[in-house]
């Protein structure tokens, strides 16, 4: 008989988010998946649960199929050979970062299998980079910008509690130009979106953006503080026939809300070739990579 995983979990809840909160802070990778932020929003499609197993934090999927992430906490200070020995042989653990697949590989050798997962490798810019749009590299971006700057009567803002009813009704038009209804994708990403602003008062360090063309909202942006250095951005919108407008609000959001900030993470790209060349196009500084480690058992 296949021996079972010692790890209880119960379901995800924000009733315990500033003490999750507490052990992602120790991570020394921090990975957008892991922000309390996420677990809330995509919690309804991916069915969270965790373990609280000590100093560290077990995630687990339970939906669309079941699978372990990898747990947040102090990976420089664990005992990785007497927790894996807990797992039954075959165990997977999925977006592993790559800093902690490399402390497990130290730790354990042969008896794990390791490989990269191209599709959930995070997209990290810098700050500076994104703003200023110099060089060639970024003339295209640049052209953009300038015509929407150009061409519209446009004014931003933080994104406030009075903007939210706005937001929502934008992005409902926003997925009926894309046809949700017949887009899994589309229609799962509104949920979590929606999720989100219901509870935007109390999920912590949230930070939003939203930009007006002639009175009327056609972009916001959805932000994370997720560290002291890097900001992450969770969703940006805006509406297609409004030429330029994802260059703008872009621009904007990251001048007048990541002045603070190095480095912006834009998440991963999910081996979509159009997002992937989208993201590619901002000329990220580097990746946060992300594995899948299989646990192959003591040898």
């Amino acid at each position: 008989m296949a021996k079972e995983a010692t790890v209880a979990c119960e379901p995800f809840s924000l009733e315990k988010g500033m003490q999750y909160l507490d052990h992602f802070s120790s991570c020394s990778q921090k990975s957008c998946d892991y922000s309390l932020v996420n677990l809330w929003a995509w919690d309804e499609y991916f069915g969270y649960h965790w373990a609280w197993d000590g100093d560290l934090v077990w995630l687990l999927c339970t939906r669309p199929y079941e699978a372990f992430q990898a747990p947040v906490g102090r990976w420089e200070t664990q005992d990785w050979r007497e927790i894996f020995e807990r797992f039954p042989e075959g165990t997977c653990f999925e977006r592993v970062p790559e800093r902690l697949a490399c402390i497990w590989k130290r730790a354990l050798g042969d008896q794990l299998e390791v490989r990269d997962d191209r599709g959930q490798w995070e997209y990290i810019y810098r700050v500076k980079d994104l703003v200023e749009l110099k060089g060639n590299r970024y003339h295209g971006k640049r052209n953009l910008l300038r015509q929407f700057m150009k061409n519209y009567d446009w004014t931003y803002s933080r994104l406030e509690d009075r903007h939210i009813p706005e937001v929502l009704k934008m992005q409902q038009e926003w997925c009926e130009s894309r046809d949700a209804e017949n887009s899994v994708g589309i229609a799962v990403e509104d949920v979590a979106i929606k999720r989100t602003f219901s509870r935007w008062q109390e999920l912590p360090n949230l930070i939003g953006g939203v930009l007006y063309a002639g009175g009327k909202m056609v972009a916001y942006t959805v932000g994370e503080r997720l560290d002291d250095d890097t900001l992450l951005i969770h969703f940006e919108k805006g509406l297609s026939q409004y030429k330029g407008v994802y260059q703008a609000i872009n621009h904007l959001f990251l001048l007048n809300e990541g002045a603070e900030f190095t480095w912006v993470n834009r998440e991963q790209d999910l081996n979509i070739e159009g997002l992937r060349k989208a993201k590619m196009s901002y000329n990220p500084a580097f990746f946060l990579r992300k594995c899948r480690v299989k646990w192959l058992g003591v040898s």
